[in-house]
């Protein structure tokens, strides 16, 4: 199971360095896509977080999941700005996440 999980953040991982980049060629449309597939709350990413036994650890995947379906939906306002803004939210999540569960 852990390194399914690692596996899962690696993959989240790659989604943002993506995000990033179509920002940065004003993609707005393919990094929404990206977000809300790759890092939003979708049915298989709620049942994986389900699975965890530890309370905190699954509220904080939920809410992770969640900022990233926002980050899509900022993404569509095609505003750099607003855009990055929801970004630096979710990657406010990887951070809380790796600080807390250190592996």
């Amino acid at each position: 199971m852990k390194q399914h999980q690692l596996a899962n953040m690696r993959e989240h991982v790659e989604a943002i360095r993506s995000i990033v980049g179509l920002l940065s060629e004003q993609k707005f449309d393919d990094a929404s896509t990206v977000a809300h597939s790759k890092l939003g709350l979708t049915p298989e990413m709620q049942s994986m977080c389900n699975m965890f036994e530890n309370a905190d650890f699954r509220e904080l995947g939920f809410a992770f999941h969640q900022s990233g379906d926002d980050l899509g939906e900022a993404l569509k306002s095609k505003d750099v700005n607003t855009s990055l803004r929801a970004l630096n939210r979710t990657m406010q999540y990887c951070v809380q996440c790796h600080a807390t569960y250190r592996q």
